[in-house]
């Protein structure tokens, strides 16, 4: 599930076949959408919820409301169907989805001329980490990227590097999250409860520099 931004979407993955997703209708709030696309997901395909290999929910950054949706179903659906749960940060999801050996600057639009960024030294999703998640303003960002080289990716990366190709720009679906939280599944196991990525505090915003 991936609830975090626009646009959300659902999907089903069986390793390495083609992955079936459905996007969740614009016009409809997430919370009065996400559950019958899920129902819409799983019985055009045939299957039980309980016979899935497990869940992946993104973590965000991204909408404080759509995160908390997607983390609290996801909770519910885990313990009635009993299958593991798997959290994936949205960012380490824009890197997994650049297909770059090369570093990768996760870039998500914020507020007020600010991101959510960080940077990977390539879309191996156990790549190390070279700049924290965070709150971010643009010129500090566009700034570290000039110095370092990375590719620019997701839907921020216009604002800080004039990125315009689709496939670099556009959010992660709820397929690269399923598919991703299958790896992180395979090599950490499943997630007893999810902590989203909020990054801006509810009542102050954090405003950060980068070194």
């Amino acid at each position: 599930m991936e609830t975090s931004l626009r646009p959300g979407s659902v999907a089903a993955v069986a390793g390495d076949r083609d992955a079936v997703l459905i996007e969740l209708p614009g016009e409809v709030s997430t919370s009065e959408s996400l559950l019958p696309t899920l129902e819409r997901l799983i019985g055009g395909m045939g299957i039980r919820g309980d016979s899935l290999a497990g869940i992946g929910v993104c973590l965000g950054p991204g909408s404080y409301t759509g995160l908390r949706i997607g983390a609290a179903t996801a909770m519910g659906l885990v313990s009635g169907w009993r299958v593991p749960l798997k959290g994936v940060p949205a960012l380490r999801a824009i890197a997994f989805a650049a297909v770059s050996e090369a570093p990768v600057l996760s870039v998500i639009r914020a507020r007020e001329g600010e991101v959510f960024a960080a940077a990977y030294a390539s879309s191996d999703p156990f790549s190390t980490e070279l700049l924290p998640p965070g709150v971010y303003e643009c010129r500090a960002v566009a700034d570290w990227l000039s110095r370092n080289g990375a590719v620019c990716a997701g839907p921020g990366a216009e604002m800080v590097a004039g990125v315009s190709d689709p496939s670099l720009t556009t959010s992660p679906g709820a397929d690269t999250i399923a598919r991703l939280a299958s790896i992180l599944h395979g090599r950490s196991g499943p997630d007893p409860f999810l902590r989203p990525l909020y990054l801006r505090s509810f009542r102050q915003k954090a405003r950060q520099g980068v070194s």
